[in-house]
């Protein structure tokens, strides 16, 4: 052994040691940017605890809507639905969790948004047929007239049932599109169903916050002032009933929550989603879903549910759900700790 490395002294040709002070000026300063930079917020532990308790969630709301004689058939459905996947199987369960959205919109529709009503602001009518009728009216010889009073004497039967049947199953349209997503890309299906929470949660927000009426509602009570006691109703949708022999139509929406909740147009809004997370998947994906927005967008006119106005309003804030769902998915992400795979990937096959 050498003198030098005995008794630690630098050897002949090698680079003494950086004394501690010198290393540490050299070091990187942190910027004052960097000091105040509070650090990220993660949703991913209360998703996580989410995942865990939402069977506990969904028998409590069950149990409370009995309790309090407001339980109806949609809830025991709904309700029934979910609680039959949390104890069906690990994998029922995973598919219950990653389409909890469903059921909370569902639950804001029908138990959350009827607390609001009553605290809503003026009803749009007379403004909202007005603008109509300046922007996307037509010229006729008894005046001029808006698009939904041409759809009024003008329908096909099969026009009818191809637009009408994914209308009034828009919601199992969406589940539908989830489960295909969740197989092809579990990411985009997160995205997704972000989108669809943030898009019921406005949209039942502006419902409350710029009541609107529908055209059907000016065509049966006109633009005087609005009347609080009357129900939904299906308008041209109806036929979809008379075609199939049914009363599926005409019982949901005279069981409508709010009538006033013209503007956006939800329906479109939901199905402009199916494009938009669709980008990149190719066209047997990008096809379809722009296919079926066109359907449901024209039907909202068709049916006279809804002007142009609250469809073209709908596709506006689809984009906006669906940009503000992109950037939570990834702030989340960025936060994430390594994972093993499948940890929050498809559900296990």
């Amino acid at each position: 052994m050498s003198t030098g490395a005995k008794f630690g002294t630098t050897a002949v040709g090698a680079s003494p040691p950086r004394p501690a002070a010198a290393a540490a000026r050299n070091q990187r300063p942190m910027s004052d940017a960097t000091l105040s930079e509070p650090p990220p917020i993660s949703l991913r532990p209360a998703a996580a605890a989410l995942r865990r308790a939402w069977p506990a969630l969904v028998a409590a709301h069950l149990i409370v809507v009995i309790a309090a004689g407001t339980a109806s058939a949609e809830h025991f459905v709904v309700d029934g639905i979910w609680i039959a996947l949390s104890i069906s199987g690990a994998r029922a369960r995973r598919w219950g969790g990653m389409l909890l959205p469903v059921w909370l919109t569902a639950v804001l529709y029908r138990d959350l948004l009827p607390l609001a009503v009553p605290f809503r602001g003026p009803v749009h009518i007379a403004d909202l047929y007005a603008a109509e009728l300046e922007w996307f009216g037509y010229e006729t010889p008894a005046g001029r007239r808006i698009p939904c009073d041409w759809f009024r004497t003008r329908h096909v039967a099969v026009v009818d049932l191809v637009c009408g049947l994914p209308y009034l199953g828009f919601q199992l349209a969406a589940v539908a599109f989830a489960a295909a997503l969740a197989r092809r890309d579990a990411r985009r299906m997160r995205t997704f169903l972000v989108a669809y929470l943030f898009t019921h949660f406005v949209g039942f927000s502006l419902h409350v916050v710029f009541p609107a009426a529908p055209p059907w509602y000016v065509e049966f009570y006109g633009l005087g002032p609005p009347r609080f006691d009357v129900p939904g109703d299906a308008a041209g949708l109806a036929r979809v009933d008379d075609l199939l022999g049914l009363n599926l139509a005409r019982g949901l929406y005279a069981r409508s929550t709010n009538v006033f909740g013209a503007v956006p147009s939800l329906h479109t809004a939901l199905f402009v989603l199916f494009p938009l997370v669709s980008r990149g998947l190719g066209i047997a994906w990008l096809g379809p879903s722009l296919t079926a927005a066109a359907i449901i967008g024209f039907g909202a006119v068709y049916f006279r549910h809804h002007y142009v106005i609250d469809v073209l309003a709908g596709v506006v804030f689809a984009g906006a759900a669906y940009g503000a769902a992109v950037a939570w998915i990834r702030s989340d992400a960025a936060t994430a700790p390594p994972t093993t795979s499948n940890e929050e990937g498809n559900p296990r096959r």
